[in-house]
């Protein structure tokens, strides 16, 4: 997981120097513009640094951080995803509820769940 954050923001930050990214999955179907929108919303309103989604009493991607967090994500190793990061820094974080945002598909039986 953390490789391909890194790569992804090392990208970014060579072509085109950002001030936050969002951090999302291809697996969430019910992750739409008015979601994206809302963080990036959160964020200007509340100055906080780090913006999550929140679903199933936990919180998680899609998850905007602030440049603050961009060394302490370039650091992450092997598994490691951003959630930690965020889970360090309650403080600056700020939750927008997003209740289909458990829903993942992993699996041809999810898809078929999701279809019915």
């Amino acid at each position: 997981m953390s490789s391909t954050l890194i790569k992804g923001l090392e990208y970014l930050q060579k072509i085109n120097p950002v001030d936050q990214v969002i951090i999302m999955l291809c697996d969430q179907p019910f992750v739409d513009a008015k979601l994206i929108n809302k963080l990036i919303a959160t964020q200007a309103k509340t100055g906080k640094g780090i913006i999550a989604s929140g679903y199933s009493k936990t919180f998680g991607v899609p998850i905007l951080f602030g440049k603050a967090y961009f060394e302490e994500l370039m650091s992450l190793t092997g598994d490691e995803g951003a959630k930690k990061i965020a889970a360090v820094h309650e403080d600056d974080l700020e939750i927008v509820p997003f209740p289909k945002g458990k829903t993942d598909v992993d699996t041809e039986a999810d898809l078929r769940d999701l279809n019915l």
